[in-house]
């Protein structure tokens, strides 16, 4: 099965299979915020990669430098088809094959002109807002991780620049703060949820993020992973630890220190 990587200087997505690998969406070395065929879509300094676990091939990408959450959606069929090079074919090295194999095409391999790219939520702008309604209307402040729940298909995302993870609802496409922030109203985009080091309830008193203090804290959180329990692992980067976000009911969770200061930590989940 394929990998996709994100190329965070020169903006493109590569899909990356066994022994060779073509331009998934993006235009190498242009920066911008454009959905859309994804041979024409830009963005912004990507970074956090999730590939959706109900079979689709749907790519999450978590578009940092455009404060936002896009996908990459096949218009057809071509996560079915093999991304191995056939035993003899020219090229060599890490992508092999032609530049139009590296590419894809859509006799081949299916490639940008077979995708389409498309902003899941998030309005471009750096902010701090969460929506029960239209998800473009949420705020992000230069997020970097995702993870995706493979039982519930509920988005998880490392909100770095507002110290908290958000979640995302596979369904409504509502944004709500998930853990972090110590009870800041995500309302007015001006308004930053503090960083900290703080254990405890993962939102604030009154199980809102949304006043009421005494909530959990992060500093810059970069990464996020969810097991089949619904429990979180993050990367808190600012305060040197993983964190754990248990997962006890839909409204009751709570967070602690998992792991302090890791010299490096690397986490693959394929």
């Amino acid at each position: 099965m394929p990998h996709a990587i994100a190329d965070r200087e020169l903006t493109p997505i590569y899909s990356i299979g066994a022994e060779t690998g073509f331009l998934l969406a993006g235009r190498t070395g242009t920066q911008g915020f454009m959905d859309g065929i994804a041979s024409k879509a830009t963005f912004r300094q990507p970074a956090g990669i999730a590939v959706s676990t109900d079979g689709t091939g749907v790519v999450y990408v978590v578009d940092t430098g455009n404060h936002c959450v896009r996908k990459i959606t096949p218009t057809a069929n071509v996560f079915s088809r093999s991304f191995s090079q056939t035993a003899g074919s020219s090229g060599a090295g890490p992508m092999g094959g032609s530049p139009q194999q590296r590419r894809g095409s859509a006799a081949g391999l299916g490639g940008p002109d077979s995708m389409l790219v498309s902003t899941v939520a998030g309005r471009g702008g750096a902010g701090y807002v969460n929506t029960d309604s239209k998800p473009t209307l949420a705020q992000f402040h230069s997020p970097v991780g995702i993870a995706i729940d493979s039982i519930t298909g509920a988005i998880y995302v490392a909100d770095d620049s507002n110290n908290v993870i958000r979640k995302i609802e596979p369904d409504s496409g509502a944004v709500s703060t998930y853990a972090g922030g110590g009870g800041v109203t995500a309302t007015n985009g001006d308004d930053c949820p503090p960083a900290g080091l703080r254990d405890g309830p993962a939102l604030g008193s009154n199980g809102s993020g949304g006043g009421g203090g005494g909530g959990a804290l992060f500093n810059g959180p970069t990464s996020v992973l969810v097991d089949q329990q619904h429990n979180l692992l993050v990367v808190d980067s600012g305060n040197h630890r993983i964190a754990k976000v248990a997962w006890k009911d839909s409204t009751h969770r709570s967070t602690f220190t998992f792991l302090i200061r890791p010299s490096h930590l690397l986490v693959c989940r394929w």
